[in-house]
């Protein structure tokens, strides 16, 4: 074996190595930005950044897609993902828009992890811009959207149910006024009724009493007419 091959093969060994340990420190720091965007950010929003061809490898081919660096919905989730955008398209035409191809970042060839995986602060910088421009625009349509409730004013209080005010109505007529047009006070108006019906019981007992009395009396006095009469007749 010659040296130049041998020492081809040590460097291989050496550099297959180094790559895998830098696959993997890019793989940690992927998976720690998708956590720092979907966990603690909560953050959907969907943003790209361009790829450019890797240095060395000459003029891409006219008909080589584009590809971007981006943060988008993959699957049930966003993820950091890599998309190819066919070149020359009519973007109004659906069947242009369904020629590109996005995949997760985590699932692309070793190449395209690394090439990608260099636009990663460009991304979390283009997050950032575009977040505020948001949150400016909305900033906007809030003091609209107060200007607005100024002017109509607060809302009117909502409108009652006719039928039931009538029914509450009824029911509050039949309640407060007794068989005999009587105002009667809620609930005490039996207990008023049972007092009535006892005083009148009362009065007619004291009347019962004293006819009784006057007959007794009477009797007496008949009594002693007749003994009367009696010794006369003696």
């Amino acid at each position: 074996m010659s040296e130049p091959l041998e020492n081809s093969i040590t460097h291989l060994r050496d550099q297959s190595l180094q790559l895998n340990d830098i696959t993997d420190r890019a793989t940690a720091a992927v998976r720690r930005v998708e956590t720092f965007l979907n966990q603690e950010c909560r953050l959907g929003l969907a943003v790209y950044v361009p790829i450019p061809p890797a240095p060395g490898k000459g003029l891409p081919a006219p008909d080589a897609p584009l590809l971007q660096l981006g943060y988008a919905r993959g699957g049930d989730r966003y993820r950091i993902v890599v998309r190819a955008l066919a070149k020359d398209r009519d973007r109004t035409s659906e069947n242009e828009r369904s020629r590109d191809e996005q995949v997760a970042w985590s699932e692309c060839p070793r190449a395209l992890k690394i090439e990608a995986f260099q636009q990663l602060p460009a991304l979390l910088t283009a997050l950032h811009s575009h977040l505020a421009e948001i949150i400016q625009r909305a900033d906007a349509a809030l003091v609209a959207a107060q200007r607005i409730t100024d002017v109509l004013g607060e809302a009117p209080p909502p409108e009652a149910d006719d039928d039931g005010d009538e029914e509450r109505g009824h029911h509050h007529h039949h309640g407060h006024h007794g068989p005999h047009g009587h105002h009667e006070h809620g609930p005490h108006g039996p207990h008023e009724r049972g007092e009535t019906r006892g005083d009148d019981r009362g009065r007619g007992e004291e009347r019962g009493r004293a006819e009784r009395g006057e007959e007794r009396g009477h009797g007496r006095h008949k009594h002693k007419h007749g003994e009367g009469r009696g010794w006369d007749k003696a």
